[in-house]
């Protein structure tokens, strides 16, 4: 089994008070977290700029410039940045290491080889994200028994105002510890559920979007797609596991004529028409057929196509299988047939 398997608006609004976030995030706590496919990238927030009281004393008016669209610069190089701070934390004495401190103005999240982290930044609520990890428990790392299955493991970079950052890594495997450098805890898998909901409450208060369907990568992503808020759809071919040929899904006809239409069709058929019942044999033509649904914010739910037409995708780690109904079948033939 491959790893894929395995696996728009105005001004910005007021963000809500910190003290609200709490409450917030522990609403937002049941994770779905699905095998998609994703780059990564920058939250950037509108300024707002006064233009002034006309002649005719209108009141005064409030334009915000374009929201830039999210791009993969920034996250990719703070998660390099942070791999290698990492990396030499190995020949440091934890004591002489220095603790996570406060204050941060940024959180980038960084997903392993397969998974990405989001393409937006926590801006606003940093500073739970901080208490969350600090208010956890110290592990007892010298006896503690831990399993050895990999499920996940993921860094959080904590940005400060002059560009210095700090990462903090975080399993969901084995103890599910996390680690500033300094010091272990228990919860990593507790702390990524408190950060999923972070940025789920941030981007309802904000106004962020990717530009274009983002290449095709096979692999996962930390948080996953928001089949609410789907952007479009892409096929992406491959052979031997390798990506291949993309085809960007446009025009479906039928009343179904842009690809956000499409792709809202499809994230409502996958709530009524998959089931959790796996096939006992699942075969997989060649070239692999990958089919994408891309959230507003670059994350994809990756769909792979078995012999029979019906597609294999997961939620959490459970394995489901959709098999699409008559009015999109055709749409989907013709999306998944390699020109």
């Amino acid at each position: 089994m491959s790893d894929i398997q395995n696996l728009f608006h105005t001004a910005t609004p007021e963000p809500p008070a910190t003290g609200e976030w709490a409450g917030k995030v522990r609403d937002r706590r049941r994770r779905r977290r699905t095998v998609t496919g994703v780059a990564a990238a920058v939250l950037a927030v509108g300024l707002a700029v006064p233009l002034g009281t006309t002649l005719l004393n209108r009141p005064a008016q409030v334009a915000a410039p374009p929201t830039p669209p999210l791009t993969s610069t920034a996250v990719d190089g703070r998660c390099a940045e942070a791999a290698t701070i990492v990396e030499e934390r190995v020949a440091v004495d934890p004591a002489d290491a220095a603790p996570l401190k406060e204050g941060a103005t940024k959180a980038w999240l960084c997903g392993d080889e397969y998974t990405a982290g989001p393409l937006d930044a926590l801006t606003v609520g940093v500073d739970d994200a901080y208490a969350a990890f600090t208010g956890a428990e110290i592990a007892p790392i010298e006896t503690m028994i831990c399993t050895m299955e990999y499920r996940l493991a993921y860094t959080v970079v904590f940005e400060y105002a002059d560009g210095s950052i700090h990462p903090v890594t975080g399993e969901l495997h084995g103890c599910k510890t996390m680690s500033d450098g300094n010091t272990y805890r228990v919860g990593g898998d507790a702390w990524l559920d408190t950060l999923e909901g972070l940025w789920t409450v941030q981007r309802e208060a904000t106004d962020v979007s990717i530009e274009a369907l983002p290449d095709c990568r096979v692999g996962a992503t930390v948080i996953p797609a928001d089949l609410s808020r789907i952007f479009g759809t892409q096929t992406c071919f491959t052979t031997n596991g390798e990506v291949g040929t993309t085809t960007r899904v446009q025009d479906f006809g039928d009343g179904l004529s842009t690809n956000a239409e499409i792709a809202a069709a499809f994230a409502a058929s996958l709530e009524a028409d998959s089931t959790t019942v796996l096939p006992d044999m699942m075969e997989f033509p060649e070239p692999g057929v990958i089919l994408q649904l891309v959230d507003r914010y670059g994350a994809a739910l990756s769909l792979t196509q078995l012999t029979d037409g019906s597609f294999l995708y997961y939620v959490g780690d459970e394995g489901r299988v959709w098999t699409p109904p008559a009015e999109l079948a055709e749409v989907v033939s013709a999306a998944t047939t390699e020109s």
